[in-house]
């Protein structure tokens, strides 16, 4: 017999994961949607969990590498932003951001699931609820751009040579 169960499915509008089958109350493998077994087992049960996405974003920019642990539902931890991960309900999950991202961006804060936290305070964790909000961003200041750089009329031609 071969039994197959789907990766997910919505019960109403909740998001359900599928974790593992048991099979005479012997878990498989997280993950393992598939099993087959012979008519010697008496009972299969597939478990499930409520689940939910959860999507990072940053600005004024996207791209920024961000660090998400643990790993989600599927095994991702992190990305670039914009990206969106799922994690279980009641998981805690912790969001790492880099203080500063190329030459002009310094990270400023945090906000997740309509919660500000400390300016400057680049690692958060929380616990994914079940009516959350389910994002994050990642917000990060333009530094002042290097002054005293000179141009010519020649190298900007908005600029004019008056004489």
């Amino acid at each position: 017999v071969t039994l197959t169960a789907p990766k997910e499915y919505y019960l109403g509008t909740f998001l359900m994961r599928f974790i593992n089958w048991e099979l005479d109350e012997v878990a498989q493998p997280n993950g393992q949607t598939t099993v087959t077994f012979d008519a010697d087992f008496v009972q299969a049960f597939a478990n499930f969990n409520y689940a939910r996405e959860f999507t990072v974003t940053s600005t004024p920019a996207s791209g920024i590498p961000i660090t998400m642990s643990p790993p989600d539902a599927d095994g991702l931890s992190g990305g670039e932003t914009p990206f969106t991960r799922v994690h279980f309900l009641y998981q805690t999950v912790t969001l790492e951001a880099p203080q500063n991202f190329g030459p002009y961006l310094k990270f400023y804060r945090w906000k997740v699931n309509g919660t500000n936290y400390p300016v400057g305070q680049n690692v958060v964790s929380f616990m994914v609820q079940l009516f959350g909000g389910e994002k994050g961003k990642a917000t990060y200041l333009l530094l002042p751009f290097p002054t005293g750089i000179i141009h010519s009329a020649a190298q900007s031609p908005s600029l004019q040579a008056r004489g």
